[in-house]
């Protein structure tokens, strides 16, 4: 459990660099959107993660700061997460469209999160995280996204978009996520995933775990 909490977190680190400050504009083709930080920005997120079927539950906050931007658009960013009485860290640069650029994270790299063109409602794209350059086995989570709708939720106008993961490595993991990203700002509004991870040994099922995560922005 510990080790796939490590993988989804990673992944995780690398979504909300790509979703977080997200300018989107509306043209005749669909909908730009590109990724506008600024130096110094810092905002935090709450992760609530259940364990169903158990009374097991914990809770972490990412905070994601802007350390830079060059004069390409590109941001320097530091991402950390407190466990405990310790702060574990990780920077990396992304791109103006949330595209990881140069060092990966701690050997996980991938290609999140919006497409270089206007995306039109109903339109899908893939993204692929490395989960382990410096582990082979680790395998790759394979991503598909969708602008499913430009709606208000509680008052609040967002951009919609759904996922399906899928991940075969030392184990399977499958899952579905909302992601709710503010038009106003392109700050993320809140964000589920339901995810499923199968244990095996020898090709043999040994266990299966369901998890629900929810994520909101922290004032």
């Amino acid at each position: 459990m510990q080790k796939f909490r490590m993988v989804f977190a990673a992944f995780l680190a690398l979504v909300l660099a790509g979703l977080s400050s997200a300018q989107v504009t509306p043209t005749k083709k669909g909908y730009l959107i590109l990724i506008r930080y600024k130096k110094g920005q810092v905002l935090k997120y709450n992760i609530d993660m259940k364990l169903l079927g158990t009374t097991n539950s914990s809770s972490v906050q990412i905070v994601t700061k802007c350390l830079d931007v060059d004069k390409k658009g590109i941001s320097t960013l530091e991402v950390s997460t407190p466990y405990g009485n310790k702060t574990n860290s990780r920077k990396l640069k992304v791109d103006r469209h949330g595209k990881p650029v140069g060092q990966v994270i701690d050997g996980f790299s991938g290609n999140f999160m919006w497409p270089e063109t206007p995306i039109k409602i109903g339109q899908t794209w893939n993204g692929d995280f490395n989960l382990g350059a410096d582990n082979p086995g680790a395998g790759m989570l394979k991503a598909t996204y969708k602008l499913a709708a430009i709606k208000v939720v509680g008052g609040t106008k967002v951009a919609v978009v759904t996922t399906v993961i899928d991940y075969k490595g030392e184990y399977q993991v499958s899952g579905t996520g909302t992601i709710n990203v503010r038009v106003s700002d392109g700050q993320l509004n809140d964000a589920t995933f339901n995810v499923r991870m199968d244990q095996y040994t020898d090709s043999s099922k040994t266990g299966v775990m369901k998890l629900l995560m929810t994520i909101r922005t922290k004032s």
